[in-house]
């Protein structure tokens, strides 16, 4: 895998969700346990696991650890989130620290809203916009699930492709595209029932 492909693949990574207003399903669960099995470039053959491991709150922070295991590929991959105040940050990975933490999701995203990221990973700087559109409703191998889709569009490098995140919420990330292509869909959803450390 190259460092391109690497620092895509965990910049595109599952966007764990905040609080959100009283009687509102959550877009994501936290608890551990909680497991993703996605699709890998439209090839069912090639799949990506990921589980939370890790999910502590203080301060009315949450911070969740993921782990990310890819068919064929040795050992595990991971992934830590933050969820402070409705927006939720991908703050470290295998692949370095967010400096600062990059934006992923924020609670209650309406069709047009955006958000500007700036931030430098493996001494990489990225800059770029996130911007949320319609809800509308996705079938994948796992179900149908209404989403809101968010593309990112980097000017910095100016080589990184535009795609696409479609969110459900209650599951999370459900699918990715890049270019035209599928990068991964979801195929299996198990929600955890393990406690968060206080």
């Amino acid at each position: 895998m190259t460092r391109t492909v690497a620092l895509l693949l965990v910049a595109s990574a599952v966007a764990l969700a905040a609080p959100v207003p009283k009687g509102k399903k959550s877009p994501m669960p936290t608890e551990v346990g909680t497991k993703w099995v996605y699709i890998r470039g439209g090839d069912e053959d090639v799949t990506g696991t990921e589980e939370i491991t890790e999910s502590t709150e203080k301060d009315g922070v949450k911070t969740v650890t993921v782990t990310v295991k890819i068919t064929g590929e040795e050992g595990t991959q991971f992934e830590k989130f933050e969820i402070k105040d409705g927006v939720v940050s991908l703050i470290d990975s295998t692949f370095g620290q967010f400096d600062p933490p990059l934006v992923l999701w924020k609670a209650g995203l309406k069709d047009g809203d955006s958000w500007e990221v700036k931030y430098t990973l493996a001494g990489t700087e990225f800059e770029g916009v996130y911007t949320a559109g319609k809800a509308e409703e996705l079938t994948t191998p796992a179900g149908k699930f209404t989403c809101v889709p968010v593309t990112r569009r980097y000017t910095k490098p100016d080589d990184y492709p535009e795609s696409v995140y479609w969110h459900a919420d209650g599951v999370g990330l459900v699918k990715q595209m890049s270019e035209g292509r599928v990068d991964q869909e979801l195929k299996s959803f198990a929600e955890g029932k393990g406690k968060e450390k206080k």
